[in-house]
C-alpha cells in the first residue's frame, strides 16, 4: 500500500502512545463505581470529569457524551480511555480496570416502544385524509420492515494526535474534517484556528466516517494535551462491527383507501424508526424517510408522521444515507401489492399515478427535465417486464396449492424512485461548500477542496481539463489541513459530486475568462450555500428539499432454487437520470457496485462476506452470482450533476421482493428476505 494510504494502525514510532477504550459491559444503568488501576509513569487514564472542556459530540442541534458521565444507555457505551507507551501493558490496566454497575434491567425497546421513548415527530399532510377514510370501497394495508444493518466488512478507525508549540495536529479519515476540528475545539477547550486535521484520502464508505472519526480525533486530542506526546487511538475491528454506526431498523404501516373505481383516494402512513440510545441527525432522517414514503405519485389526499424512538440500542443514524430509500421501499412494494389484488399490470397503475404535466414532488417541490414515465417505460421495454410479469403470473396460478414440492418458481418486480443529493435544506444544517481554483504562471492548476473522496477529485480534474484544456497531469488536487483548505462541509450522499463539481466549473469559467486579460496565477473561489426557508420549509416539508436529484428504476428478474430456497438472479435492468454526467464510465462502475450490494443486502448475503479481507473480495464474489445486469443512462439531460451511489439502494431491494413475492406467491415486506424466512413463509414439512 502506497505511504498516502497507509492504515492507522500501520502508523507508529517509539514515542507514540497507545490509547484504548473501555466500554460499559451492560445496556442500561447506573455507574457505582471505577476502579482504575494505579497508572505507571508516562501512562494516563482518562474519564468524562477529566475532559477540559464539554463532555458532547454535538450534530447540529443534538448531541450525545463523548465519555458516559455515568449513566448507561447502551452496551458499549465508552467509559474510560487509558494510554501508554506499551500497547499490550495498556491493555493488561484496561483488563485489570473494574467498574460496578446498579443495572436497569427495564430496557427499552424497538418493537413494542413506550410513547415516552418518542423522540421527535415529524408529520405531512395535504387533502383531507379522514374524509376518504370514511366509507372506502376498498382498503389495503400493509407493513414493511427493514432490519438492522451492520458493515459488512472492517478496516481500522480511529485518529492520531499530537500537541505542540500550541498547535494540535489530528490525522484521521474523515468525511467531515471540519467536524473533526470543532468536536476537538469544544472538547479540548481551545480555538478552533489551533487545530490542524489533515485531510486523508478515503475510498468506499458507509457513511461510517461521518461522526465516528470525530469521537477518536476527540479522545487521541485530550490524551495528546494531557501527556505531551503523540497518541494513536485504532479500534478493534470486532468492535468496529458490533458499536459503529448501523442501518437503523424502520416499520412503516401504510393504509389506502380505494373507490369504487379502484382508484387510490387517499393514504396514511406511520413510520418509527430506532434511533438507538442517542439521536443524532434525527430531524433528518424523518425527514427523507417521509419523502421516500410519499414516494412520486399524485395520491391527492396524503397523510404521513414519523416517529424516532429511542432503544437501549448503540446509537442508529446515517448509513448510506438518511433513509430515504426505506421510505421508497415501502412505497414501492405498497403499490405493487395493490396492483397484484387489482390484477393490474404494476407498470400500468404506476403510470396511471404518474402525472404527465406539471411535475412535482409530494412536497410541492417543481420538477425540471426529468420524465418519470420516461424511465419507467423505458426501463419495462428493455427488460421485456410486461411479456414476462403475464406469463409468472400464469406460472403462479399454476403453482398454487402445490409448494411442498415446488417446480421452477420465477418472479419479476419494477420500481421507480429518487434520491437526494446531501442534506435537505434545512436552515441548521446549511453548510456553505467552498472550492478554490489557482492556474499558477507555468499553466498548472490547484484545486483546493476539503473533500476528499477519490472518485470526486478524478472528475474534478477532468471537467477542469475539458474547461481550460489541460490535461491530467497538469491538475493536482491539493493536500493539506484545516488550516490551508477551505471548508466544503460534508462528503455526504454525492455532494462533493454534485455541489462541489459545479463549484470546480464556475472556478474554471472563471479562470478562462481572465486567462488572457490577467497576469497569471489567477486564483477564483466559489461559496454555495443552500437557500431558506423560502426554496424549503423544514417544518412543513413543502417545496424542493435537496439542491439535486438523481431518479433511477428497476426490474429484477428471479428463480426460486426449490432445494436450498436462495434467488437465482436472471436479470437486472436499470435506468438512471442523474443529470449532467461527467465521467460515464466512473457512473456506471458505481452503479454497478453499488447494485450488488443492494442485492445482497436484500436477500441477506452481507453477513457472508463478514469476514472477507476487502471491499474488492466481497464484490467478486457478489458479481458470480448474477447472469445479466444492464446498466442505461439519460445522457442528454440538462439538469444539474448529481450522484448515483444511494439510487440502487432505494429501488433494487423493493424490485426485488416484488419478484419474490410473485415467484412464491406470498406477500414479502421485509428486507432482508433470508431462505430462512422464506422457508417459514412457504411452510414446508420438514420430512
Amino acid at each position: 500500500m502506497a505511504k498516502d494510504h497507509r492504515f492507522l494502525d500501520d502508523i507508529t514510532n517509539r514515542k507514540m502512545l497507545f490509547a484504548h477504550l473501555i466500554r460499559s459491559s451492560i445496556p442500561k444503568g447506573l455507574i457505582s463505581s471505577i476502579k482504575i488501576p494505579d497508572m505507571p509513569k508516562g501512562y494516563y487514564s482518562l474519564i468524562h470529569e477529566d475532559i477540559p472542556g464539554e463532555n458532547r459530540i454535538s450534530v447540529f442541534s443534538e448531541e450525545m457524551p463523548l465519555l458516559c458521565n455515568g449513566n448507561v444507555r447502551y452496551e458499549g457505551e465508552p467509559i474510560l480511555v487509558i494510554c501508554g507507551p506499551d500497547e499490550d501493558k495498556v491493555l493488561k490496566l484496561c483488563s485489570n480496570t473494574i467498574i460496578e454497575y446498579d443495572t436497569d434491567y427495564s430496557l427499552l425497546t424497538f418493537d413494542n416502544y413506550q410513547e415516552s421513548q418518542i423522540v421527535t415527530t415529524k408529520k405531512f399532510a395535504r387533502g383531507s385524509v379522514d374524509s376518504k377514510f370514511k366509507d372506502p370501497s376498498q382498503t389495503v394495508e400493509g407493513e414493511y420492515k427493514t432490519s438492522m444493518q451492520m458493515l459488512p466488512i472492517t478496516y481500522p478507525m480511529g485518529a492520531i494526535a499530537k500537541y505542540k508549540n500550541n498547535i494540535l495536529e489530528i490525522n484521521t479519515s474523515s468525511q467531515w474534517p471540519f467536524h473533526v476540528q470543532k468536536t476537538a475545539a469544544d472538547i479540548c477547550a481551545i480555538p478552533s484556528r489551533e487545530i490542524q486535521v489533515k485531510i486523508e484520502p478515503y475510498h468506499h464508505t458507509y457513511d461510517e466516517k461521518l461522526i465516528l472519526p470525530s469521537i477518536y480525533s476527540a479522545i487521541a486530542a485530550v490524551l495528546a494535551i494531557k501527556s505531551g506526546k503523540q497518541v494513536r487511538i485504532v479500534a478493534e475491528p470486532h468492535k468496529i462491527l458490533k458499536y459503529s454506526i448501523k442501518r437503523p431498523p424502520v416499520q412503516i404501516i401504510r393504509k389506502s383507501a380505494l373507490n369504487n373505481l379502484g382508484k387510490i383516494i387517499a393514504e396514511e402512513i406511520e413510520i418509527n424508526v430506532d434511533i438507538g440510545a442517542y439521536p443524532l441527525f434525527t430531524d433528518e432522517i424523518l425527514s427523507q424517510l417521509i419523502l421516500g414514503a410519499a414516494s412520486i405519485y399524485s395520491i391527492t389526499n396524503l397523510r404521513i408522521k414519523a416517529n424516532a424512538i429511542r432503544t437501549s440500542s448503540p446509537p442508529m443514524n446515517v448509513f448510506k444515507g438518511c433513509g430515504i430509500g426505506m421510505g421508497v421501499f415501502s412505497a414501492e412494494t405498497h403499490i405493487s401489492r395493490i396492483a397484484v389484488l387489482q390484477q393490474t399490470n404494476p407498470v400500468t397503475l404506476r403510470l396511471e399515478y404518474l402525472p404527465k404535466k406539471n411535475l412535482k414532488l409530494p412536497s410541492g417541490g417543481i420538477l425540471k427535465q426529468i420524465s418519470q414515465r420516461d424511465i419507467l417505460t423505458k426501463v419495462a421495454v428493455k427488460s421485456d417486464f410486461n411479456r414476462k410479469y403475464s406469463a409468472y403470473e400464469v406460472l403462479k396460478k399454476r403453482q398454487k396449492g402445490k409448494l411442498e414440492r415446488p417446480g421452477n418458481l420465477r418472479g419479476i418486480g419494477l420500481a421507480i424512485g429518487y434520491a437526494g443529493n446531501g442534506f435537505t435544506r434545512k436552515r441548521e444544517n446549511r453548510e456553505a461548500y467552498s472550492m478554490r481554483v489557482k492556474l499558477d504562471q507555468n499553466d498548472r492548476l490547484y484545486i483546493a477542496s476539503s473533500s476528499n473522496g477519490s472518485t470526486p477529485g478524478n472528475i474534478w480534474k477532468e471537467t477542469a481539463g475539458k474547461i481550460l484544456g489541460l490535461d491530467n497531469e497538469s491538475i493536482e488536487i491539493v493536500k493539506g489541513d484545516t488550516t490551508i483548505l477551505p471548508n466544503s462541509g460534508p462528503s455526504f450522499l454525492s455532494n462533493d459530486l454534485s455541489i462541489m463539481t459545479n463549484l470546480v466549473e464556475k472556478c474554471c469559467t472563471g479562470i478562462k475568462n481572465h486567462r488572457f486579460h490577467k497576469p497569471l496565477p489567477i486564483e477564483e473561489k466559489r461559496v454555495f450555500k443552500s437557500p431558506g426557508k423560502e426554496i424549503w420549509d423544514s417544518e412543513k416539508l413543502k417545496g424542493m428539499p435537496f439542491n439535486a436529484l438523481s431518479w433511477g428504476a428497476a426490474v429484477v428478474e428471479i428463480e426460486l432454487d426449490p432445494v436450498f430456497l436462495r434467488p437465482i438472479i436472471r436479470g437486472i435492468w436499470t435506468i438512471f437520470d442523474i443529470g449532467k454526467i461527467h465521467n460515464i464510465e466512473a457512473a456506471r462502475s458505481t452503479a454497478e457496485s453499488e447494485i450488488y450490494e443492494s442485492l445482497a443486502w436484500a436477500c441477506g448475503e452481507t453477513e457472508l462476506f463478514r469476514s472477507a479481507v476487502s471491499y474488492t473480495d466481497m464484490e467478486m464474489i457478489e458479481k458470480t452470482k448474477l447472469t445479466e445486469i444492464s446498466i442505461d443512462f439519460i445522457t442528454d439531460s440538462k439538469r444539474s450533476s448529481g450522484g448515483i451511489a444511494q439510487i440502487p439502494d432505494a429501488i433494487i431491494p423493493s424490485a426485488f421482493v416484488q419478484a419474490l413475492s410473485q415467484a412464491t406467491g406470498i406477500y414479502f415486506d421485509t428486507l432482508p428476505v433470508t431462505p430462512e424466512i422464506i422457508f417459514q413463509h412457504l411452510g414446508y414439512n420438514e420430512d
